[in-house]
């Protein structure tokens, strides 16, 4: 047991696990977070944030991206949706993702 207690102080100190304030701020975490407050609370703003803080720590993560340019959109705010889908379409292209291609070309014909 003591081992596993230095063994784990050893690695709290490192920064090679994260305490529970940590956690908070993982990409996981945010992500979750994100998508439960634009499609379960309705806050798109709230998860533009938590999106936001993803694409702080890794700006080419795929889904904070994609889920970035839904927030606006669900806010009503199609000029400042625009750029992001253009940013989601060209980064599912470089992925071959075609379902998402189809889903961003969409978003971006329907709006001005």
């Amino acid at each position: 047991m003591k081992t596993l207690t230095v063994a784990l102080a050893l690695l709290l100190g490192l920064g090679l696990v994260g305490s529970d304030a940590k956690a908070e701020d993982s990409p996981e975490a945010l992500m979750k977070s994100g998508v439960e407050a634009l499609y379960t609370k309705g806050d798109p703003d709230g998860a533009a944030i938590a999106f936001r803080k993803v694409l702080e720590q890794n700006p080419s993560h795929y889904g904070a991206t994609y889920q970035l340019a839904m927030a606006p959109d669900r806010a009503g705010k199609p000029t400042e949706a625009r750029p992001l889908w253009e940013k989601v379409l060209q980064m599912a292209e470089g992925y071959k993702d075609e379902k998402t291609v189809d889903a961003a070309g969409a978003r971006l014909a329907q709006q001005p």
